[in-house]
């Protein structure tokens, strides 16, 4: 059972992953909080279309081990994207 489990995350992230690279344009929705054992969480969501259907979809749920600075924070979301191959180019980020 374990193991199936673990299959049908991986096909969903795969998907997820597919459906916004492929995707002209989304938009990143983050929500920092301190859980009850005093450590910063944050939560990384995006939005983005597929087709006609606007999705919205948890990225990623990381620690910020150090501070809740934003630098941390933009740390923090390019580290999980990159995790899971979310091209940031391609989508929504200039390097300046």
């Amino acid at each position: 059972m374990k193991d199936r489990i673990l299959k049908l995350a991986e096909n969903v992230t795969d998907q997820q992953k597919n459906d916004i690279n492929s995707t002209p344009f989304m938009s990143l929705c983050l929500d920092e909080s301190i859980d009850i054992t005093k450590s910063a969480r944050l939560a990384v969501f995006a939005r983005y279309c597929v087709g006609n259907i606007i999705k919205e979809e948890l990225i990623a749920i990381t620690s910020l081990l150090t501070t809740t600075k934003g630098t941390d924070i933009c740390t923090a979301v390019r580290n999980s994207l990159a995790e899971k191959e979310i091209d940031l180019k391609k989508n929504c980020f200039s390097n300046h």
